[in-house]
């Protein structure tokens, strides 16, 4: 499905074709898989840090772009570990009992507060180490030729000795 790096592709290159643009949709997919090609070599044995999307008591499971974005960018995916499938409540208790290394959230306004204020979640280690990070929204929601930035992006935020610039 779309939740995937290779569904984005192949939707990239049915667009393409669909509309007649098949030449502009192979150089994209090239552009794509080169940056994620670069990626993967840069992230190569890296420690996982145990990453939790958060948004609004939601996060992001198996079978979302979000969480494929979060694997592909050297990170578990603890929404998955936690058995979410889709975009699900993980609920606060099990969120806070899994103990997140990172928090990840969207930059809307209020998201940051959200998790700081919350009851439960504020007294995660991630949150008291100020470990939050802020995903631009833009680049949260690109399911497009822009996901491999996104994971480029993410990946330079969990890993800056792997990755040193924001952008590919």
């Amino acid at each position: 499905g779309l939740g995937s790096p290779q569904g984005v592709r192949t939707a990239i290159l049915d667009l393409g074709r669909a509309v007649g643009a098949e030449e502009r949709a192979q150089k994209l997919v090239a552009r794509y898989d080169e940056i994620l090609g670069d990626l993967q070599r840069r992230l190569a044995g890296v420690k996982r840090p145990r990453v939790l999307y958060w948004a609004g008591g939601m996060t992001a499971g198996a079978d979302t772009a979000i969480g494929a974005m979060v694997e592909t960018a050297g990170a578990i995916n603890l929404g998955r570990e936690l058995g979410v499938v889709g975009i699900a409540p993980p609920g606060a208790e099990r969120a806070f009992a899994a103990d997140p290394d990172l928090i990840l959230v969207g930059s809307w306004p209020g998201a940051e507060a959200s998790v700081k204020g919350h009851p439960l979640l504020a007294q995660t280690r991630a949150v008291r180490e100020g470990r939050i990070l802020l995903m631009p929204n833009e680049l949260l929601v690109a399911l497009s030729q822009y996901t491999a930035d996104a994971c480029w992006h993410l990946a330079y935020l969990l890993h800056p000795d792997r990755v040193q610039r924001p952008r590919p």
